[in-house]
């Protein structure tokens, strides 16, 4: 089963799971910094693989950088295809949250679907994750994934706040990710988005991808900064 699992920096734990499975984790390797990446691509290169999420897919030598794939949020079906102009995909997922206590929970992710801007009345596709407590849309750009709505923000009458322009990264995706290099993609958010661990199987394939959404200096956020595993 494929897992998604978030912890906050707090001490909130929590594990999601979809529907369907990157393998298993035994005898994996880990990139944690650049020159990890050089020395597996070099070890990588030498396999071949059909597989999209291999190692010689996702990673760029020339500029020593990752491309991470949209649809490791999404949970949905990738097919190997790295586009930005893309970014937008059918999906239908559901995730199992677990907490520290041990409480059980779902959310769902759906796209595309229509969402009217409250402000602007511009009407978007995007992605739309439903809980119990409430609901959040995102769209895609070239570095990730940007809630444009977000219930909590609407309950604070914070609908207007910098940190729902769209061009957050809340998930990293797409071209140019380093490994341990922080991506300031939203300046007037108090929190940056840092890539800090790849973890491929044996046979190079991604199956984990660790980072943090932590506060920037010179800010103040509200929420904790945050520390995110997706498998």
């Amino acid at each position: 089963m494929k897992k998604f699992s978030f912890r906050s920096l707090s001490a909130m734990f929590f594990a999601i799971a979809f529907t369907f499975s990157f393998g298993a984790l035994a005898s994996s390797v880990s990139i944690k910094k650049q020159s990890d990446a050089k020395s597996a691509f070099a070890k990588a290169s030498k396999t071949k693989s059909a597989n999209p999420w291999h190692f010689s897919n996702l990673y760029d030598e020339s500029s020593g950088s990752f491309f991470i794939p949209y649809h490791l949020w999404s949970g949905a079906k990738w097919d190997g295809v790295k586009s930005i102009e893309k970014c937008m995909h059918k999906t239908n997922t559901t995730w199992k949250f677990t907490n520290a206590r041990n409480k059980q929970s779902k959310g769902k992710i759906t796209s595309p679907a229509k969402f009217t801007h409250p402000s602007s009345g511009e009407v978007l596709q995007t992605f739309e994750w439903k809980g119990k407590r409430g609901s959040q849309n995102l769209i895609c750009h070239e570095k990730g994934m940007a809630r444009i709505y977000d219930f909590r923000f609407d309950k604070a009458g914070l609908l207007e706040s910098p940190i729902l322009n769209g061009t957050e990264c809340k998930f990293p995706a797409g071209f140019g990710w380093q490994i341990g290099v922080s991506n300031d993609c939203n300046p007037e958010a108090p929190k940056q988005t840092t890539v800090t661990e790849l973890i491929f199987d044996k046979n190079f394939n991604l199956v984990k991808m660790n980072y943090t959404y932590t506060e920037k200096e010179g800010f103040s956020a509200k929420a904790a900064d945050d520390y995110y595993e997706y498998v």
